[in-house]
């Protein structure tokens, strides 16, 4: 796998081994979108998005919030874009683990 430039100091930012990242499971996430001939990849766990042009990792973003912290909401926004489903149709207290509807919640989990 190859990385660009850029993606390898976006690695070095974010403690992420390039070892570890293999171009199998980028490309086994929900895509985002693509854009000038990159596909964007989310990875919700690790809350970051690969932009990926054949098999390289041309960059990586990681949304983040006013404060500097990961941002759940946005990346759930990113997904349902991704997916092509109003926003509104998803379970924001599940991004918390604050949802007490269980498999009662009429909205969708994302896990």
């Amino acid at each position: 796998m190859k990385f660009t430039t850029h993606a390898s100091e976006r690695c070095k930012e974010r403690s992420i081994s390039k070892k570890d990242l293999k171009i199998e499971y980028v490309k086994s996430l929900p895509i985002y979108t693509t854009e000038n001939g990159c596909i964007k990849y989310l990875d919700m766990e690790n809350s970051l998005v690969y932009y990926v042009r054949g098999n390289i990792i041309v960059t990586m973003i990681a949304p983040r919030d006013p404060k500097g912290n990961p941002d759940p909401i946005k990346m759930l926004r990113y997904y349902a874009h991704g997916q092509g489903i109003p926003f509104n149709k998803f379970c924001r207290d599940n991004l918390f683990n604050k949802c007490n509807r269980g498999y009662k919640c009429k909205y969708i989990h994302v896990n």
